[in-house]
């Protein structure tokens, strides 16, 4: 059985991890959870300490539940800190009000309380 190079092989053409992401979310398997705004399990997370990464949120809020491909991202200021807000996308709304019922209120080391609830779809404003 040889395999050389034949129509079903995919080739990863962008480095590293992100790069075997990006190829699989273009072509199949990942793409049905890829920017799909309309699942009932975002979260928005505020609270956080500047040194929080996108690996900490996953290892986090993981326990939960199913999280999509490039389902967590903390907002990061220009010098590579976190601003203090993240987003995390459960796959099962389920999973999110776990995690909400679990983290939301709860006061860290410097007195700020975390807030994590349900993300706000953005609509029409009201007057």
């Amino acid at each position: 059985c040889g395999g050389g190079g034949g129509s079903g092989t995919i080739r990863v053409t962008q480095p590293g991890i992100d790069g075997i992401i990006t190829t699989f979310e273009s072509i199949g398997p990942l793409k049905a959870t890829r920017g799909n705004e309309h699942h009932k399990g975002q979260l928005y997370v505020a609270g956080l300490p500047p040194d929080t990464g996108n690996v900490h949120l996953y290892r986090l809020f993981a326990p939960f539940g199913s999280i999509g491909p490039k389902g967590v991202h903390a907002m990061m200021t220009t010098e590579g800190k976190c601003k203090g807000i993240a987003f995390v996308n459960f796959l099962e709304e389920e999973s999110a009000q776990l995690a909400i019922a679990t983290y939301n209120g709860a006061i860290l080391p410097d007195g700020t309380a975390m807030k994590v609830s349900m993300k706000q779809s953005r609509g029409p404003k009201e007057q």
